[in-house]
Order: structure tokens, then C-alpha cells, then sequence
């Protein structure tokens, strides 16, 4: 009976060891696999017509990913020995990470300071970055900020803003997952395009020339009103006062667009969100900023943006 009990425990220990080892396997198995995903691939370059058009090289072209959790384009960030995806906000400046996104940051902190982008409040710590690389450019230092805390949950890794492209002229084709950036351009976009193909855009604010939103007029249902553009909101938005001025019948969620319409682009039966922050993206602006346009136009159209010359093509 003794030599049965041992032989009963036995089994049991046996049987417990092999499902812890094949707990720890199938861990290895995923960790393993996670660590072997590849990174962003560029597709056939040759088959897209607007790379040559514009005259980008290929060293000029980056993938970008989007997520069903991020949906907004995603850049890849390198600081020292890691690299991270990072949100590209067009409706941003600077640069922000997440606190802990990249461990060991060679991070000089300088002082504390907060932030609203949309309707999200930061506690960002600002300071210096030292060894990042941004599309293909290397920085020894760059101020940056740190996001120590918010009031919403943050789900990017961090946010790359417009500070990034003043100095070039980029393109975002989102349905091929890429963009290019170059300084280098070797055509003025006029040369490339049709004059009535052109939009104007406005980046001064009352802080300098170049520190403001991408601001461009359109029209909704036939009236005109200043816009701009956001690359992490899934859908566009619209102020609750231009709302009502277009329509007694809105509701507070959404509003239906007939015809909306930026240089000789027109879009038609859109679904915007109202946002009663609308007014709050650039409450300083000459004009009232009442339309941003997200990624669910974004997505279908080739945007280029020459952010020297201050002027925009949608394709």
C-alpha cells in the first residue's frame, strides 16, 4: 500500500512538472515570436506614380503602420539601441513620449509643464533627448517632453508633431502605408500640378510664422469656413455653432455633410463627429477654426503638404 501511495504521488508530480514546463514552453513560444515580428516593409515603390511625380528618392519614402487601438499613422522612432512606433499628429508640434516607452532614456529633465491636445489634459516633463533618429535623421539633442500623466487614456507610445516637416515638404498616402519627407525638393509643386489643384495653408500663430495648425479654407453644404487637419482622430469633426448655422436638425452627437469641398477636391454624404472642443484647437486664430479633417478622409486621398512654400495637394 506504501509503494501505491509512492507510486500515486509520483505520477502526480511528474504530471504537474510537465504542465508547468509546457506553461514556461508555450510562454517562450510567444515571447519568442513577439520578438521576431518584422518590422514595417515598404511595398513595390514602382508601382506608386505619385513617388516619381513628385520627385521623392527612395531613401525618402518610410513605412508607417496603423492599428485597430491606434488608427492614426504611426513613424518609427529610434533612441540609442531601441525603436519604437510613434503617432504622427499633424495637429501637434513637437514631440512627446510616453513615460517609460523607451527604457534608459538618456533624458535631461529642465522643468514641468502641461498640455491640452483635444480634450486631453497632460502633465508633460520637458527636457532634452540625447541620440534619436527621425526618418532617416539623427539628433544628438532635441527638446522633448515626457507624459507623466493625463487625464484620458494615452495609447500611443508618444506623438511626433509638425516641428519634424517645417523645413521639407512631405506626402501621407495612408492606404499604401507609406510617407515621404524630403528638403531637397527638386520641382516647385506648381511645376508639378495645376494651379487649381493648389490649396494655401496658414501655419503662423501668434507665437511665430511657422508655430500654428495647418489652416486652409473649404466648404460645407456651400459655405465656407476655415479647417484643419487631424491625423489621430478616426473621424472628422465639427463645431456645435457651424453645425447649427448649416442645419436646424443636428443632432449632439454627429453631423451629416452633403457636399464638402477643399480647392477642387469634393467629398460627399460624410458623417462628422460635433465636438464642442472644436473651437479649442487654435482658440488664438484670426479666423474660427470650425471643421478638422481626420482619417476618415484622410485615409481615401494622397495629401501633400509643402510646409516652405505654405501650400497643400490633396490627390
Amino acid at each position: 500500500m506504501a509503494k501505491l501511495r509512492r507510486g500515486l504521488t509520483m505520477r502526480k508530480y511528474k504530471t504537474k512538472k510537465f504542465h508547468i514546463c509546457r506553461t514556461f514552453l508555450g510562454l517562450y513560444t510567444l515571447m519568442a515570436a513577439f520578438s521576431c515580428q518584422k518590422a514595417p516593409q515598404l511595398p513595390d515603390l514602382n508601382t506608386i506614380s505619385w513617388i516619381q511625380k513628385h520627385g521623392y528618392q527612395s531613401e525618402e519614402v518610410f513605412p508607417i503602420t496603423t492599428t485597430g487601438k491606434i488608427p492614426g499613422p504611426q513613424i518609427e522612432v529610434s533612441i540609442g539601441n531601441k525603436s519604437e512606433n510613434i503617432l504622427l499628429d499633424l495637429s501637434s508640434f513637437g514631440l512627446i513620449l510616453k513615460e517609460n516607452a523607451f527604457k534608459n532614456l538618456d533624458f535631461e529633465p529642465q522643468r514641468m509643464a502641461s498640455s491640452i491636445i483635444g480634450n486631453t489634459e497632460m502633465l508633460l516633463e520637458e527636457g532634452f533627448i540625447n541620440n534619436i533618429s527621425i526618418l532617416g535623421v539623427t539628433y544628438p539633442v532635441i527638446y522633448s517632453s515626457i507624459l507623466k500623466h493625463t487625464n484620458n487614456p494615452f495609447k500611443s507610445k508618444g506623438i511626433i508633431g509638425r516641428i519634424f516637416f517645417l523645413n521639407g515638404r512631405m506626402t501621407l498616402d495612408i492606404n499604401n502605408k507609406i510617407l515621404a519627407f524630403t528638403t531637397q525638393t527638386k520641382q516647385a509643386i506648381s511645376e508639378i500640378v495645376s494651379s487649381s489643384e493648389i490649396i494655401p495653408i496658414d501655419l503662423s500663430n501668434q507665437s511665430g510664422p511657422k508655430n500654428g495648425l495647418i489652416k486652409f479654407h473649404g466648404s460645407i453644404n456651400g459655405k465656407q469656413t476655415m479647417m484643419t487637419i487631424t491625423t489621430r482622430s478616426k473621424k472628422s469633426q465639427i463645431s456645435p455653432e457651424f453645425a447649427g448655422s448649416l442645419s436646424e436638425k443636428t443632432t449632439s452627437n454627429y453631423f451629416q455633410i452633403d457636399t464638402l469641398k477643399i480647392g477642387n477636391t469634393i467629398f460627399t454624404d460624410l458623417k462628422c463627429d460635433i465636438k464642442d472642443d472644436q473651437l479649442q484647437m487654435e482658440p488664438e486664430s484670426a479666423e474660427p477654426l470650425h471643421f478638422s479633417l481626420g482619417l476618415d478622409i484622410i485615409s481615401k486621398i494622397i495629401l501633400t503638404i509643402d510646409f516652405v512654400d505654405e501650400i497643400m495637394v490633396i490627390e
